[in-house]
């Protein structure tokens, strides 16, 4: 008996370190797991913040890269502006070297505003062939004013005096009468001696008071089109512009020796004076001289915003209207 029960103490005391054992040990597995809690809840705060973070950087890439798109798209038009003044300088030299652009003005005649060109607080004067030369010269102050002027015009580069020209229809389009300048402009003329050669200005040969004059605004293939048609008598000036801008100028001339019964059909040849040689003004400037014949020269300047077929023969067509038209007055086609 007295083993038994010291084998049942033993069990007994044994039984109690086990269970000694085990709190601790459960105690370490519960200190263990708000550890490793702990660490879960720290791990997952920083994750937020690293995401967060991430965010941000990739808004500030986001932001970064469209200035970058913005700055490239900005260096190619500053670019192409560079190429485009760079191939108008050539154009110009290599037109300066064929004939003076003076003359080129002096064979369609125009209406110059050195108010809008030059700065200067000058009237726009409405000319007729042969009286730019003494103007660009600053020979006429009765008509131009300016002080400088003689300076100023002097100082106008090649491409500038270019670009004064594409101004002209701009005015033209913009102006509804040009009587009062015209008046002004022959009360000038007037007073200058016989030396400056000035020519008369004959009211009735005026762009929008009377024939053989025609300026409408009518609509090609959908797009507003300005169409200006003038004789001056030894040859005939035809503009076509959607973009209100002179475009390309195409001298058009035709082979005088056909005989008149020949069934041949007339040739004309094509040569352009100034702006962007290509193949559709070329094939414009001769669709028109094929419409109406001319027997005459004829200069076309043209800018469309489409050169396809249809086009062209909606504008020859429109052309041809305006050669025949006798309307004393702007029309509104």
């Amino acid at each position: 008996m007295e083993k038994l029960r010291q084998a049942m103490e033993e069990q007994q005391c044994d039984l109690e370190m086990l269970e000694s054992e085990l709190r601790v040990m459960e105690k370490h597995y519960e200190e263990t797991i708000d550890s490793t809690h702990r660490d879960l809840e720290e791990g997952k705060r920083e994750l937020c913040a690293l995401l967060d973070s991430n965010e941000h950087s990739i808004e500030l890439l986001k932001q970064s890269l469209c200035q970058s798109q913005q700055k490239e798209t900005e260096l190619r038009r500053k670019r192409d502006e560079l190429s485009r003044r760079d191939h108008d300088d050539q154009t110009a030299q290599a037109m300066m070297g064929q004939q003076p652009i003076e003359t080129l003005r002096e064979e369609i005649g125009y209406l110059y505003n050195y108010d809008e060109v030059l700065g200067a607080a000058t009237p726009a004067v409405l000319l007729k062939p042969g009286a730019t030369q003494g103007l660009l010269k600053g020979e006429h102050p009765d008509v131009i004013d300016a002080g400088d002027m003689n300076q100023r015009i002097s100082e106008l580069s090649p491409v500038d005096r270019i670009r004064a020209t594409s101004k002209i229809y701009e005015e033209m389009s913009r102006k509804e009468s040009y009587q009062e300048d015209a008046q002004m402009y022959s009360s000038a003329e007037e007073t200058s001696p016989p030396s400056k050669k000035f020519s008369t200005l004959d009211p009735q040969r005026l762009p929008f008071e009377a024939s053989p004059v025609t300026h409408f605004r009518s609509e090609v293939t959908g797009h507003p089109t300005w169409i200006h048609w003038t004789d001056f008598g030894d040859r005939v000036f035809v503009l076509a512009t959607q973009v209100q801008k002179i475009g390309t100028l195409v001298s058009v001339s035709s082979d005088q020796s056909l005989a008149a019964g020949s069934a041949t059909p007339q040739q004309f040849s094509t040569s352009v004076l100034f702006g962007k040689d290509a193949a559709d003004v070329h094939l414009v400037a001769r669709v028109i001289a094929e419409k109406f014949g001319p027997s005459k020269p004829l200069l076309v300047a043209v800018s469309l915003l489409d050169y396809s077929l249809p086009t062209i023969r909606e504008l020859a067509q429109k052309v041809e209207e305006a050669s025949s038209s006798t309307s004393s007055s702007p029309l509104d086609r």
